[in-house]
């Protein structure tokens, strides 16, 4: 539930979880603004919208909703013994979500039927941003950002970020935004990755272009309290020994919160050999700058001339490459 926070009263009536619907927000004028947007919203599309999704859910509750090979992939994820093994089966379904191959014949086509609804909801939410640069129209703008980042048109963010940050030339979120859009244009296979610098758990400042050097670097950003960042992380441990001396480095950094407590008992326990940084309170920008904020991190592949060559690839996808890179 998006809540405003303006220097006035605002008062908040909240039902329990399946009642969120029922909230209240009494008390400024930017609450004000967007409860009239929201419904005004919900008017135009809810009439055409809601029997599709009810449809869709109904699939779901009947087991209905997944094609035959995401069913037997979700059987295999329910009996997977660790995280590692998890790992691999998310890659397989994401493929299959990308192919469209996830869906039962009746959930594909209530996809199709949605999907342009969808698509006017999107139009319907751009135009009111472009005609109404408050920070209401910048909160829709974020979410876009961080959570629909690999479907966003770059030009038009760049369009909507000049009309946003100039009605609001002084506030936080247009440092946010920008480092998003770059990330969104420049975090990509193919493009050259971006240098930062980071403590390490002594407080020394590392730079990261220092460490890669002319090596296949695999960049981590992950963190203490993200299991899958975790699970992630430790598959790299046998390729990370089977390859440091052959070019190969790994440079982690942890997005932890407040203090190291947990870093360090953690690391102390695995005993991961590679660098370790440290983005305390995300002072540096760095999950922004690499497009992840909405997330514990993620995985970059990097190679020797400093070219992004995976963005989360798996295990099995980094010893293909260094097989080739570096045997």
């Amino acid at each position: 539930m998006p809540l405003f926070l303006e220097n006035e009263k605002i008062d908040l009536i909240i039902y329990p979880e399946e009642e969120f619907d029922k909230n209240i927000i009494n008390g400024g004028n930017l609450n004000a603004e967007y409860s009239k947007f929201k419904q005004h919203f919900e008017s135009k599309f809810n009439d055409r919208i809601k029997p599709l999704q009810d449809s869709i859910s109904a699939l779901f509750d009947n087991d209905k909703y997944s094609s035959v090979k995401a069913k037997l992939l979700y059987s295999e994820l329910k009996e997977a013994k660790n995280q590692e093994e998890k790992i691999v089966i998310y890659k397989k379904l994401d493929d299959l979500k990308k192919s469209g191959e996830n869906l039962s014949p009746k959930a594909k086509d209530l996809d199709n039927r949605i999907k342009p609804i969808y698509e006017e909801q999107k139009l319907f939410q751009q135009n009111y941003i472009e005609k109404n640069p408050s920070l209401v129209s910048y909160y829709f703008f974020l979410d876009n950002l961080i959570f629909n980042k690999e479907t966003i048109d770059i030009n038009y963010a760049k369009k909507t970020y000049k009309i946003l940050s100039e009605a609001n030339p002084t506030h936080p979120y247009n440092k946010l935004t920008s480092n998003l859009i770059n990330a969104i244009e420049n975090v990509k296979v193919g493009k050259k990755y971006i240098d930062f610098s980071a403590p390490d758990l002594n407080g020394n400042k590392i730079k990261l272009s220092d460490e890669i050097n002319k090596k296949v670097a695999l960049l981590d950003l992950w963190a203490t309290w993200c299991g899958p960042c975790i699970a992630k992380s430790r598959t790299m441990v046998p390729l990370y020994n089977e390859f440091k001396d052959k070019g190969f480095t790994i440079i982690g950094v942890a997005g932890e919160f407040k203090n190291t407590d947990r870093l360090v008992k953690f690391l102390e326990k695995e005993k991961w050999q590679w660098i370790n940084l440290v983005e305390l309170d995300r002072q540096n920008d760095i999950w922004q700058k690499y497009g992840v904020d909405g997330g514990g991190g993620g995985i970059f592949l990097i190679d020797k001339n400093g070219i992004i060559l995976a963005k989360d690839p798996t295990r099995e996808e980094v010893r293909k490459a260094l097989d080739s890179l570096l045997n």
